[in-house]
């Protein structure tokens, strides 16, 4: 019949579509092989070789071991080298003591005539008598009338230094028989000697009674 055949028309028809693939699934075929290559391409080859880092015995590699980091160790402690200041101190001089005045030698003289005397002192260098002035009872000695010399006398021991002078006649209109010696320094003010000098004061006989 024809509606057999139809039938059978249709099913061979159907059958021959089924076998036979068409050109569009042949061509989205090759397209998706095309991008499964592409993608094992680009994409790492890790993963699909992690099976093969197993070694024969089915064991992992071992990793390589880092040595571990060391304390470091303490700096030595240097200690500064001690400096020997005996030798030094040893070098520096004395503190040198003060000038002074000691005596006046001889300690007395006749009023009426100038005398030469002997003003003994210590310490008294030229840092001390640079510029000094010397002074009787706040008058002032001339320059030329006196002078100053270093060393060692018996009569004044511990004296370092001597001012020689001529010790002026004692003034008429004064009634004073004592004349207290001094130096003017620049440096350490005025020196007294302890010791005044003393004039000799004759005395005057009594007048002699009329008879």
């Amino acid at each position: 019949d024809g509606s057999v055949l139809g039938g059978q028309s249709d099913l061979g028809m159907g059958s021959e579509a089924g076998v036979t693939p068409s050109s569009e699934y042949t061509n989205d075929s090759a397209a998706m092989q095309a991008t499964d290559v592409a993608f094992k391409r680009v994409g790492s080859n890790r993963r699909y070789s992690r099976g093969s880092d197993l070694s024969s015995t089915g064991e992992a590699p071992k990793k390589p071991s880092v040595p571990r980091r060391q304390a470091p160790k303490p700096m030595a402690v240097v200690e500064p080298a001690t400096v020997n200041t005996s030798s030094e101190e040893e070098e520096k001089p004395a503190p040198q003591e003060p000038a002074v005045l000691l005596s006046v030698f001889p300690p007395t003289g006749p009023s009426e005539v100038e005398t030469d005397v002997r003003i003994y002192g210590k310490n008294l260098g030229d840092s001390v008598m640079r510029h000094a002035v010397l002074l009787i009872d706040d008058y002032t000695v001339a320059s030329y009338k006196w002078n100053i010399s270093e060393g060692s006398w018996p009569e004044e021991p511990k004296a370092t230094h001597r001012i020689t002078l001529r010790m002026p006649a004692k003034s008429t209109a004064s009634s004073n028989t004592q004349a207290w010696i001094e130096i003017e320094t620049m440096s350490l003010g005025r020196l007294r000697c302890p010791v005044a000098f003393a004039y000799e004061v004759a005395e005057k006989a009594p007048p002699e009674s009329k008879k």
